[in-house]
């Protein structure tokens, strides 16, 4: 094994929650303009830092965010769709992670009610022979449970 190279990974998931409990993957669109890896370094290395009420903030900024993409799906518009001057030859927002949800019967039906967040961790050259071998902590939830 090469030195110094580090085979841990930890990310960051975010999922939507709707009224019955049922979590929902987010579509990658919802965080337009931010990137994946953007959110990924915010919640590595400001979120913990910040205080209650600031976290309480921010999940309920990115709550509404994922609403509001919810209703553009419904009503048949794409999430944070931004082409600019460029209009179809824009290039496409995200090549790495695939866009989750297409039509209306992508999201649910009730509003999300909560944002919840979780550390993803796991060692790669053990999910290279388990890919079911990986830890998922819930360390955030908005609005937060007494």
């Amino acid at each position: 094994m090469p030195r110094g190279v580090s085979w841990e990974s930890l990310n960051t998931r975010i999922v939507g929650v709707t009224p019955d409990g049922v979590e929902h993957a987010i579509d990658h669109r919802v965080w337009a303009p931010w990137t994946h890896l953007t959110i990924q370094g915010f919640m590595r290395d400001r979120f913990p830092a910040a205080n209650h009420d600031t976290q309480q903030a921010i999940g309920a900024f990115l709550l509404e965010k994922i609403n509001v993409a919810r209703r553009e799906i419904i009503a048949g518009v794409s999430p944070n769709s931004w082409t600019g001057s460029l209009g179809s030859l824009a290039a496409p927002s995200h090549l790495i992670h695939r866009t989750r949800w297409h039509s209306r019967s992508d999201v649910p039906e009730e509003p999300f009610v909560k944002v919840r967040f979780y550390q993803e961790g796991f060692n790669m050259l053990d999910r290279l022979r388990d890919s079911t071998d990986f830890r998922l902590d819930a360390f955030f939830e908005h609005p937060s449970t007494p």
